[in-house]
């Protein structure tokens, strides 16, 4: 009796080990998802600018209006700066290229944030009163450049003296103090304007807080303020804002006025200018006198106003212009980072020490360089140089450049890495358009010339309609100091809709900004007569995709339609995608958010996202990554101590177990076997496959690849395939996807259409199958054979294809 029960428990036991380990098989083999935390809330409430501090706090302005949100979505305070101060300000990014262009900020706040506490910069706003006093007021400056007299009106008096200060708001939205000053205007900024909202900056504002105290950069002046906002030292004369260490330290470039001598624009110091900048250096003087000029001269003082250092590094330094969406980090001269300082020089940089000692200076020979403005240096050291083009160059931005990396030892790589700043009208290399940088890495899309200006060929368009596929539908990640791609993210094909545009779905596809929106009998239009009433249909595209990095996830902010204009409704086409995307750092999609309007603002921190959309909705998203792994570890350590028993059973016999041999033997004839084939193969019940696969899994025999998010594959575990070699054989399992890779094998650079015919399925079809491939980063878009977009199998995976195609 007692042998008969130990026996039903022991088949209980077994019956039970075996259902658990079922069970837990999916949980260890397969990669954990990511646990995604968020919320939206329609607050009827569009903020014109927001960002995210300590705490994932969230802080909107509208106006002088601010609004703090926590992170789990529900509201903290609200504050209104009196309307006499302007808290919301305009921008014009202070620098200067060969190029001779910056970006204008609109509607940006000057401000900090530590710990719960924001550090906000006002100005009194300009009166009507103030903008007409001004008119008329002028007097004539004469300057004589490139043998020409050229004559400027400018103000009698150059400077306006006008109040501003910086508030400190705690958590709570109380102001805690202020701290007041007198900021110099330019009146050359003020007069002609026609609206004191209008008034924009030209001298850089910056706010730094560094342990407890707040560093103000205004009127080339670092004040320095204490916890309690009483000003400790003022360093005066830099010409722009200073990069401030983690100790207080503060590194700055002393600056130098412009004045008039003979009719000649000069520097105060006698540093020689540039004589094909001449024009330039006269426009600065006259529309803004007190700016000052970089010099060559590097300065350093510590937390406490010590001056400590003065270096000549021998020639000026050069303030770069930076893109509006990295401008607040890397706004400072010099740069810092890994403990050295890096001036910017014409056509290279100079590296020097936190003791003031000059470590190298590279200039390029090759041409024009400037810091490259979407990225310029990296966590390890290495500055991107990026060519530039002479001034007065037409269309400078849609010109082929290039990078080049210089090295923490101040040697440049061999290699020059290609790209496109904007749309390519005129050279015939091949190469990504970049969207932006971080830390060594580039975000690009695919560039065509058929996308020269916005304007689409029709016979472009009516492929792009067809087949739902365009260059810019692809994101690829660049490594650009090896020159190498890292991944590609393609926008999933059920996002990318191809209609025609009507009154009810024209507001959520095209911005009402868009130029192309007027009205022809009732129908939009733009281009056409508005007589005879007829018009020619032209294709163009909007777009506006951003690139925003957590700590661990890449936020993908994307919106693209490509449009027969005029809006004809019920006549002109539209082929559109958007949404919000989250990636891990090798391009997989970890979570998406459909948005309904546009999204109008984004604000990112850690591995967090706040986004605003035209509708008045507010939202967030959280992306956990390390909680799915712990639910992976939580299974492991279950499986490892409470089942130990049966698996320790099953190990000992793990050779002497005919069935598990014929599992093992079966995976080893047919790599990327799963599961339910298996058990079609040899006819065994697929609970005992699934046991004996949990078995070679444990002792290292087999190795399991997931295939999407329905199978699990599984390879002997001896090295034979790759990670990269398992998925591509995964993907091999599928008729349709092995025969769509056997063609391209044979016909690189085939055009969609013509797959479809060499399948035998329709274009959707087809589709399907080659943009899957696309997806994984497996094939790869570019100009077909004829015309059009063709798509060619990656050059590292060909051998692989052609060998598996033939077994």
């Amino acid at each position: 009796m007692k042998g008969m029960k130990r026996g039903h428990i022991f088949e209980l036991s077994l019956v039970l080990a075996i259902f658990v380990l079922a069970c837990l098989l999916y949980v260890l083999t397969v990669p954990p998802e990511p646990v995604v935390i968020g919320w939206s809330n329609n607050t009827g409430w569009s903020p014109d600018y927001m960002t995210v501090g300590s705490n994932d706090t969230l802080y909107e302005f509208k106006g002088n209006e601010i609004r703090a949100i926590s992170s789990d979505g529900n509201f903290l305070w609200s504050l209104d700066v009196p309307s006499e101060w302007s808290v919301l300000n305009n921008y014009n990014l202070p620098g200067n290229t060969p190029e001779g262009y910056g970006y204008f900020l609109n509607s940006y706040p000057v401000m900090a944030e530590s710990d719960g506490s924001l550090y906000l910069f006002a100005f009194k706003r300009l009166t009507w009163q103030e903008i007409n006093s001004e008119y008329g007021n002028t007097t004539t400056l004469t300057i004589v450049y490139d043998n020409t007299t050229n004559i400027f009106s400018v103000p009698a008096d150059h400077y306006l003296s006008q109040p501003g200060k910086v508030l400190k708001i705690s958590s709570e939205g109380r102001v805690e103090w202020e701290y007041q000053f007198n900021m110099t205007l330019s009146k050359n900024r003020i007069c002609g304007l026609s609206d004191p909202r209008y008034y924009y900056f030209e001298h850089p504002v910056k706010i730094t807080e560094r342990a407890g105290k707040i560093y103000f950069f205004h009127d080339n002046t670092e004040d320095v303020l204490d916890p309690d906002g009483r000003l400790l030292f003022s360093i005066r004369n830099l010409s722009s804002p200073g990069v401030i260490d983690n100790t207080g330290r503060i590194y700055a470039v002393q600056g130098t006025r412009l004045e008039v001598v003979d009719n000649a624009v000069v520097a105060a110091n006698g540093q020689p200018l540039e004589a094909e900048n001449e024009d330039w250096y006269a426009w600065k003087f006259a529309s803004d006198p007190a700016s000052l000029l970089p010099t060559g001269t590097l300065q350093a003082w510590d937390a406490e106003g010590k001056f400590l250092w003065s270096t000549d590094i021998g020639e000026p330094a050069i303030c770069p212009v930076f893109r509006y969406d990295v401008w607040e980090k890397y706004y400072s001269l010099p740069l810092y980072t890994n403990g050295t300082i890096y001036v910017p020089i014409d056509n290279g940089v100079t590296a020097v020490s936190p003791e003031g000692k000059v470590l190298w200076s590279y200039t390029e020979p090759a041409g024009e360089y400037l810091l490259y403005e979407v990225m310029p240096l990296d966590s390890k050291g290495n500055i991107y140089l990026r060519k530039a083009y002479p001034a007065k160059t037409n269309a400078a931005f849609l010109k082929l450049s290039c990078l080049t990396i210089v090295g923490p030892d101040g040697k440049a790589s061999a290699d020059r890495w290609p790209f496109y700043q904007s749309d390519p009208v005129d050279d015939l290399i091949e190469a990504p358009l970049v969207i932006s940088g971080y830390d060594g890495i580039v975000y690009a899309t695919g560039a065509s010339k058929s996308f020269g200006l916005n304007l689409i060929e029709s016979g472009v368009f009516n492929e792009i309609y067809a087949t739902k596929s365009y260059p810019a539908d692809t994101i690829t990640a660049y490594d650009v100091k090896n020159g190498t791609a890292l991944w590609h993210f393609t926008v999933p094909l059920a996002d990318v809709h191809a209609l025609t545009l009507n009154r009810e779905n024209i507001p959520t596809i095209i911005e009402q900004n868009s130029w192309a929106i007027g009205e022809l009998n009732g129908s939009s239009y733009v281009f056409g007569d508005r007589v005879t009433e007829r018009y020619t249909l032209k294709c163009f595209y909007l777009n506006n995709i951003a690139i925003l990095r957590g700590t661990d996830t890449i936020y993908v902010n994307y919106y693209f339609s490509v449009s027969e204009a005029p809006y004809i409704l019920n006549v002109s086409r539209c082929v559109y995608a958007k949404g919000l995307y989250a990636l891990d750092d090798h391009g997989k999609l970890l979570w998406k958010q459909p948005i309904d309007g546009f999204v109008t603002g984004t604000a990112v921190n850690n591995s967090t996202i706040y986004y605003r959309t035209s509708d008045g909705t507010v939202g967030k998203g959280t992306v956990n990554i390390a909680a799915g792994m712990a639910l992976a570890a939580i299974a492991y350590l279950i499986l490892r101590f409470f089942m130990i028993g049966a698996v320790s059973r099953a190990k000992s016999q793990l050779d002497r177990n005919e069935n598990r041999n014929q599992v093992l033997n079966y995976v080893t004839a047919r790599p990327g076997s799963t599961a339910n084939e298996i058990c079609r193969g040899l006819g065994m019940n697929l609970g005992t496959i699934r046991y004996h696969l949990l078995i070679l899994s444990l002792n290292h025999r087999i190795v399991s690849h997931p295939d999407g998010d329905k199978y699990v594959r599984y390879f002997k575990n001896s090295g034979t395939f790759t990670a990269e070699e398992q998925s591509l054989h995964s993907l091999m399992r599928r008729e349709p996807v092995r025969r769509t890779l056997q063609i391209l094998a044979e016909k690189p650079g085939i055009s969609g259409s013509e797959l479809s015919r060499e399948l035998g399925v329709s274009d959707t079809a087809a589709y399907r199958h080659v943009n899957l491939l696309v997806e994984k980063g497996i094939v790869i878009k570019g100009a077909g054979v004829e015309r059009g977009v063709g798509y060619t199998i990656k050059a590292e995976y060909v051998p692989f294809v052609t060998r598996t195609s033939e077994k």
